[in-house]
């Protein structure tokens, strides 16, 4: 199995230089040859099948072990230069992990238990930093899976009852994760707990979803007001966050302190050149529809280049 036979990671390769190709090409042959070893030595030893690591369907595990070769050598030189700084190994990576994804057509979380069954197989024994790393990046997913999953729950629960205008409403939703994924780093907080990146979360969306439009037409207004005699009626910005905090219960003085943190760090991506206010609104508007596209583009511009520095990082 060649990795130049794989045509979703030829512009992968391209970046790579010849010995980090050639280094990759031969962990993948050893992977898949003890793979075969473990494989007869297992069925010799039982009539049970043998699974695939990780529970990942057989047409896949090649672009698994693929994946799993060219991670472990790229991660293997950030570890390398990391030990010391002289050493001549191609840095920086000049590959993300979402690209090694796209390109060999893997998840992230089958992939990871893959990864990490190899080493559970004694079949990757390269540095017990490598499998620190696979495991760092596991437990990263877990946590921005659980606050990605309360954030588009959350999103939809209010954004559904406004009006869409122009895509606006999908600007929001991506400002408001990108926000929450830069100001979590800025505040040092990557290895925070589960309870206060989620009150930087709620302090997030209580922003992004005061900034939705509210409906102007006149029958919409008449709708708006009998709406507002029943439980599903539009939330001012003050319920809006009462309501935030009520399910799960957190107390509220959490978040606004959050609110507070949040707003500090928007106004320094804003004297940094991130982010670009609307000079006509009074108090800065980031997410006013004539600057909200450009402001979109430069938190993914800004996080890619800022804070994606090693093949782990999410």
């Amino acid at each position: 199995m060649r990795l130049a036979d794989f045509p979703g990671i030829a512009s992968i390769l391209t970046r790579l230089d010849a010995r980090n190709v050639s280094r990759a090409q031969k962990l993948l042959d050893m992977i898949k040859s003890s793979l075969v070893n473990h494989e007869h030595l297992h069925s010799v030893a039982t009539t049970t099948p043998t699974s695939s690591i990780g529970g990942v369907n057989s047409s896949n595990q090649d672009n698994v072990w693929i994946m799993s070769a060219l991670f472990a050598i790229l991660c293997s030189n950030e570890l390398e230069k990391e030990r010391d700084p002289s050493s001549d190994v191609q840095t920086p990576t000049p590959v993300t992990l979402q690209e090694l994804m796209e390109g060999c057509q893997v998840h992230l979380s089958p992939f990871l238990s893959s990864f990490t069954g190899l080493f559970n197989m004694l079949i990757l024994d390269l540095s017990p930093d490598l499998l620190h790393r696979a495991n760092v990046l596991k437990e990263r997913l877990t946590v921005a899976a659980i606050l990605h999953s309360k954030y588009d729950q959350l999103w939809h629960r209010y954004a559904d009852a406004k009006p869409a205008t122009d895509g606006r409403r999908q600007h929001l939703y991506e400002a408001g994760w990108l926000v929450f994924v830069i100001v979590r780093s800025r505040l040092q907080m990557q290895h925070a707990g589960l309870e206060e990146l989620y009150y930087l979360l709620l302090a997030v969306l209580n922003l992004v979803l005061s900034h939705l439009p509210n409906p102007k037409s006149v029958e919409a207004e008449v709708a708006a007001a009998l709406s507002s005699l029943s439980s599903n009626a539009t939330p001012s910005p003050s319920q809006l966050l009462e309501q935030l905090c009520a399910k799960p219960a957190v107390h509220r003085a959490d978040v606004e302190r959050a609110i507070a943190a949040l707003s500090v760090e928007l106004h320094a991506l804003d004297d940094e050149a991130v982010l670009t206010s609307n000079a006509t609104v009074k108090n800065a508007n980031y997410f006013d529809p004539a600057v909200l596209p450009d402001n979109v583009h430069n938190l993914a511009t800004h996080y890619r280049e800022t804070y994606m520095v090693h093949l782990y990082d999410l």
